[in-house]
């Protein structure tokens, strides 16, 4: 039992001095003016992206004691084309077998999935 309030205290002080909680990728969160905002999260696949995004506004609503409204979410690819990851990943690959004896690349889809969401706060 002493471990166990010892490891939550432990978590809540890091938390404390942290001033958050772990919401993973990072997201910009844009005023758009009247408790109108836009946040923008890239990572590597699109459904981690939409939650982050989703996470971070909720915490933004959360702040101000208020109910989050999401009007619209559009997602975007913005790394290079299909032809363009297949040059690069062939190429990673061979440059890693032959710099490490295996391939350890593993940067194809790194970051290239936004997701932008646009929300208000409510009462």
């Amino acid at each position: 039992m002493k471990k166990i309030v010892l490891l939550t205290l432990s978590s809540l002080t890091l938390i404390g001095l942290t001033g958050c909680v772990p919401m993973g990728p990072p997201t910009t969160i844009l005023p758009m003016g009247a408790n109108h905002y836009q946040a923008i999260t890239s990572t590597n696949s699109r459904s981690a992206a939409y939650e982050a995004s989703l996470k971070h506004a909720t915490a933004k609503c959360n702040e101000q004691q208020r109910n989050i409204v999401v009007s619209s979410s559009s997602y975007r690819y913005t790394g290079p084309n299909q032809d363009q990851r297949t040059t690069q990943g062939a190429i990673g690959a061979v440059a890693s077998i032959l710099s490490h004896g295996q391939d350890d690349n593993n940067a194809s889809d790194n970051e290239y999935n936004e997701v932008t969401l646009k929300f208000k706060c409510v009462r």
